[in-house]
């Protein structure tokens, strides 16, 4: 697609002229190639790129858009010959995402009051345990059934979340059509948003989808409108996404009906700690889904496990030492040179309360082994140890080894998976019985189960 990039809106002349495509494969960004005329002495600007996050420009050069997240990765320019000394510079951009419709002012400007998109995770999740509804009836090139409203869930500090069924056409050979069934997400703001909220408000529920089912989808298109009834399609593509087929209710981790939580009930509690939940998601997508380095996936994941551990099993005792500590300090600190000198000199914290991290790995093993797993207690010392030697003596392992990290990253993942779902309200020990729920984890986290079998047998 051509694109046209107007530097002085006062000064048509003055503008940067190129081409946008975007290319196949996981996380791909738009590509942008641009070229402008200079007159001799400024050929290193590149106005009105540089630290700019959202840049207006011409689709086709006619259909207003905006460039999100531009930034320059190679810029080129040759002399011009004289008298005028007119000469070329050329840019390659990478951005994030491409905005049609309309061009949008600053990155930051809080205009959007509502999104729209299509959630196929959603389908999967909604459906899984019984199959998609059957369309009412098609006659004479006409739908009876034109879609139905599912849930209206209000989510507070977020806004109003409305899902429905959509029935499109598609026109494959004269005088015949299929319908196709398609499940939407409208998001009402409670306030007006700028584009950034909006991404990832929008983006965190299809991960949350993603990460019930066992599947990191491709970002849907998302419909955005204004405070003032302005529209616009946004595309984006840094989130990174799974080629395999989209799970279905055979190889689904979570679907809607296993257990007693409700949609309510886990986009609350999600949309409440929506940062730590999507830190989470993040960890546990690049094991199973998108890297190969097992060294990489220890290192990503073992900080945000621990954190979250930590977090998860502070006790009332730790509770109450951290925040006479806080009192302490604080009271230190106002005091006299003297006594400031005097306590950094001969005053110290002789016993911390600290839960070390063997002691909460090992707790967080036996409540997930409670509710029917058969994690082994033995990944407690072992992750502790490799974190000792990976974050502060060895820069990478043995061949020997790789098999044993790839098993601790492994159980890493089980349980900062689990122990999510479980903050989310889902019963996990309704999904250990499940056959094939995150069957790759399954080599370290396999459900308590006698005979030696690996799933129960149903004998009619």
């Amino acid at each position: 697609m051509w694109l046209l990039v107007p530097i002085d809106i006062n000064n048509p002349g003055d503008e940067w002229l190129g081409t946008i495509q975007r290319s196949a494969g996981e996380s791909s960004d738009w590509t942008v190639n641009l070229v402008r005329k200079y007159k001799y002495g400024d050929p290193n600007d590149i106005t009105p790129f540089g630290k700019a996050r959202s840049v207006g420009a011409l689709l086709d050069l006619k259909d207003r858009c905006t460039l999100l997240l531009p930034r320059v990765t190679d810029t080129e320019f040759s002399f011009g010959s004289p008298p005028k000394r007119l000469g070329r510079t050329s840019v390659v951009i990478k951005c994030h995402g491409l905005l049609r419709g309309m061009t949008l002012g600053d990155y930051n400007d809080k205009v959007f009051r509502k999104v729209s998109f299509e959630s196929k995770c959603f389908d999967v999740w909604e459906n899984g345990l019984r199959g998609p509804a059957p369309l009412i009836s098609i006659a004479n090139d006409r739908i009876e059934d034109e879609g139905r409203q599912l849930y209206d869930i209000a989510v507070p500090t977020v806004g109003s979340f409305k899902f429905g069924t959509l029935i499109s056409r598609r026109y494959e050979i004269p005088n015949s059509f299929s319908a196709v069934r398609s499940y939407s997400v409208n998001i009402d703001f409670e306030e007006v948003r700028s584009i950034e909220e909006v991404l990832e408000i929008s983006t965190s529920f299809d991960l949350l989808m993603g990460f019930l089912i066992g599947h990191r989808p491709k970002s849907p298109i998302f419909d955005v409108q204004t405070n003032d009834g302005q529209k616009g399609e946004l595309e984006v593509s840094y989130l990174e996404f799974g080629n395999n087929e989209l799970t279905n209710h055979f190889t689904a981790t979570h679907l809607n009906g296993i257990g007693d939580a409700s949609l309510s009930e886990i986009m609350i509690a999600f949309y409440k700690k929506r940062d730590l939940f999507r830190r989470i998601i993040y960890c546990v997508d690049m094991i199973r889904f998108f890297s190969n380095n097992v060294v990489d996936k220890f290192r990503v994941i073992m900080p945000v496990l621990e954190n979250y551990l930590r977090q998860k099993y502070k006790d009332k005792e730790q509770e109450s030492f951290l925040e006479r500590k806080s009192q302490f300090f604080k009271i230190v600190d106002c005091s006299t040179e003297e006594i400031r000198e005097f306590c950094k000199r001969h005053v110290s914290i002789r016993e911390s309360k600290s839960l070390g991290l063997k002691n909460v790995l090992a707790m967080a093993i036996e409540e997930l082994n409670q509710s029917g797993y058969d994690i082994d207690l033995g990944f407690a010392d072992r992750v502790n140890g490799r974190r000792g030697s990976l974050f502060h003596s060895d820069v990478e392992i043995g061949e020997g080894e790789i098999l044993d990290v790839y098993d601790e990253t492994l159980a890493m993942a089980a349980m900062l998976m689990l122990l999510a779902m479980r903050d989310l309200g889902l019963d996990i020990g309704a999904i250990a019985v499940r056959p094939n729920a995150f069957r790759d984890l399954r080599r370290v986290c396999g459900p308590k189960l006698s005979g030696g079998r690996d799933f129960p047998l149903e004998v009619s």
